[in-house]
């Protein structure tokens, strides 16, 4: 029984114990006649709670997200108590209601989620929720947002306030975190209350902090204050100090631009010197205009169904546009791939663009220089085309001995390897620390080489 080994499984191969009888049994079609892969129902790893409240929280970025209070549950090796509901639209088409009896399940055994709703539990105390009219932090009236998701065009509601607390807060966090400017010691709790004591409102704020202030910092309340202490205040303005100096794509990241995610702000890093270089970029405003000259391109093509009733001399003007457009489309590309920007996609070029000529991008520009805080880009390192990890997508999981996860992928970076967050059949290593999970399942389903954190210094090397 599961439940009697050591470790979690998520399934398991049944194989006949007899090696002349596995000889006689063969192969049926390309699979083992001899084994059979028992996967679990799905409702193995489901569990069933109370749903008690709905409460709304208000992100970095101003959307309010409600989250569901369930009554403590253990499920796969872990209790939850928090789910999050997504937004409006969702808890409308699970008739999800304050009271009701939920079935949860942990998405790919890591997210908590709730599946259904069980309607034979209802009493009709169950109560509907909505979502608020004002921002619950600050009080500014919401407004609606549609956007594409999941599910179709969802509906984000979003409070405008740039001086909400809230959001403050969050930004203060998301910049602090290990995978952006690594602030030691200044978590959600530490955020919350630089924020509320009126010691912080913005990520330029924290370094006009000194260690009085911040090790008297209460983190508790009025009547029961609880202070962080000389020691956590002096890690935090080390951090701090040490985040002067950190590279381009680490600083991009940190300050949440739109649409700019880890790997992104290693490309836009790689291309652009400086970040005052990336906001006036010539780079970005190539690819945005990518698919107006893709369809220009079509539209002057003299073969074109739209064409085919234009003169002969009408053709020949189209000729000679369409092969200018196909020319200026191939040098636009040869410098796009030069930059290594190539997978960069128009709607976040455009984003990058827009956010530096918005007044937020102007304030970030002007902070960074009244700090004298003066990010350097890396451009790609050239590697060995013989090198193990040169042109190979790899992905890291699980929990390293010798160093993080982070330093990991930098490291794969240099030796030229492609570093992606998801395994897929075009992967071409998964290197797996220790509680690895699902991504470990998913490499070995489709046959991709693993290896271990041995394995990998070894190779890189």
């Amino acid at each position: 029984m599961e439940s009697e080994l050591p470790y979690e499984i998520d399934g398991a191969v049944i194989k006949i114990n007899d090696n002349t009888a596995c000889q006689k049994l063969g192969l049926k079609t390309n699979v083992p006649a001899y084994a059979i892969a028992y996967k679990r129902p799905e409702w193995f790893n489901e569990a069933q709670t109370k749903l008690e409240r709905i409460v709304v929280q208000v992100g970095r970025t101003g959307v309010l997200t409600p989250v569901a209070e369930v009554t403590p549950v253990f499920l796969d090796g872990t209790t939850i108590s928090r789910i999050t509901l997504h937004n409006e639209d969702e808890i409308r088409r699970k008739d999800i209601r304050i009271g009701d009896t939920v079935v949860i399940k942990r998405a790919g055994r890591v997210i908590p989620a709730i599946v259904r709703v069980d309607d034979d539990q209802r009493t009709g105390a169950e109560r509907h929720f909505d979502m608020p009219d004002t921002c619950p932090s600050c009080g500014t009236k919401v407004s609606r947002r549609e956007l594409a998701g999941a599910g179709g065009i969802e509906a984000a509601i979003r409070c405008e306030n740039e001086r909400c607390p809230a959001q403050g807060a969050r930004r203060i966090e998301y910049f602090a975190s290990r995978a952006a400017l690594n602030i030691d010691g200044l978590g959600e709790v530490v955020a919350d209350k630089l924020v509320e004591r009126d010691l912080a409102h913005s990520v330029f704020d924290l370094y006009a902090l000194d260690l009085d202030t911040l090790a008297n910092l209460n983190l508790g309340t009025a009547e029961e204050p609880r202070q962080l202490g000389e020691k956590i205040a002096q890690r935090i303005l080390d951090a701090l100090a040490a985040s002067r100096t950190a590279p381009l794509a680490k600083w991009l990241f940190a300050l949440g631009l739109p649409g700019v995610g880890e790997t992104i702000a290693i490309k836009l890093a790689g291309a652009h010197p400086t970040i005052a270089d990336l906001a006036h970029s010539t780079l970005l405003p190539l690819i945005v205009q990518q698919p107006e000259l893709d369809e220009q391109i079509k539209r002057a093509n003299p073969k074109g169904r739209n064409n085919r009733s234009r003169t002969e001399t009408e053709k020949e003007n189209l000729a000679i546009e369409h092969q200018r457009l196909v020319q200026e489309r191939e040098a636009n590309i040869e410098q796009i791939n030069r930059a290594h920007l190539d997978g960069l996609g128009p709607i976040i070029a455009n984003d990058v663009i827009e956010f530096f000529r918005s007044p937020a991008g102007h304030a970030v520009l002007r902070e960074l220089k009244r700090l004298e805080i003066e990010p350097k880009g890396e451009a790609p390192r050239a590697v060995g085309e013989t090198g193990p990890f040169a042109g190979k997508t790899v992905v890291v999981t699980g929990t390293l001995e010798n160093f993080s996860r982070e330093f990991a992928q930098a490291a794969l970076r240099k030796a030229g390897a492609k570093v992606t967050s998801s395994v897929t059949k075009n992967t071409d290593y998964l290197i797996a620390g220790t509680k690895a999970g699902s991504k470990l399942t998913t490499a070995q389903s489709l046959g991709i080489e693993i290896l271990d954190e041995s394995q990998f210094i070894a190779l890189l090397k």
